[in-house]
């Protein structure tokens, strides 16, 4: 397997607090990783510093054996945009916004044109099972929908790997198997997927489980 992101001694304090403690491990290309462990273990604060969302107290993350270098802000936003794939539990899709204008936001802040935007957000569209709901609002369209959308938007740019950061926490059971289903199907053409959940029954769904105790990884 090629190794696609490493983490080598990362630690994060906050005041007082080690939030994670020497965190060494690492993401293979084509994985699908799922992290669990009680409130407060650190298994968002750790999915944040992959996810460049936060940088860590010390240790070292590399990107496709690039050393990340989280003093360059720009080449940070770079990654996120162009590299990475965001889900959270809440969509944050812009309200105001269509479904396919939701999608194509990424796409434009990435250089591509309206045109461009528009025919990658439609077949999106219709990927994730949304045909004809292109032009209606998110408050139009169900939870579950939603966080269909949400998942679009976060493969707009043909991210080299997606965080999802408790994505079927908001859901009932049949949207939450709609989302974990599509997850599935991503790794299987060949996404790399990063999980946050505190739900062990989707995390045996994936193949690999970092299980997470007062800010370091207990078993894997």
């Amino acid at each position: 397997m090629i190794p696609l992101l490493e983490l080598t001694g990362v630690s994060k304090i906050l005041g007082s607090e080690h939030i994670l403690k020497d965190i060494t491990l690492t993401i293979n290309e084509g994985t699908f990783t799922s992290i669990i462990g009680p409130s407060g273990s650190g298994k968002s604060s750790l999915l944040y510093i992959m996810g460049l969302l936060d940088r860590p107290s010390s240790g070292e993350v590399r990107l496709c054996n690039e050393k990340i270098d989280f003093n360059n802000s720009n080449r940070l936003a770079e990654i996120r945009n162009r590299h990475y794939g965001f889900i959270f539990q809440f969509h944050y899709l812009i309200p105001e916004l269509t479904l396919e204008e939701n999608i194509m936001l990424p796409m434009i802040k990435a250089g591509k044109t309206l045109h461009e935007a528009s025919e990658i957000s439609h077949k999106l569209i219709d990927k994730f099972g949304l045909t004809g709901k292109a032009n209606r609002k998110p408050y139009q369209v169900s939870g579950g929908e939603q966080q269909r959308v949400a998942i679009a938007r976060a493969m707009a740019n043909n991210p080299i790997v997606i965080f999802a950061d408790e994505p079927t926490g908001n859901l009932d059971s049949k949207n939450t198997e709609i989302v974990m289903e599509t997850f599935l199907h991503l790794n299987q053409e060949g996404k790399t997927i990063v999980m946050v959940t505190h739900e062990l029954d989707l995390a045996k769904k994936t193949a690999n489980i970092l299980q997470m105790i007062d800010g370091r990884i207990s078993s894997r």
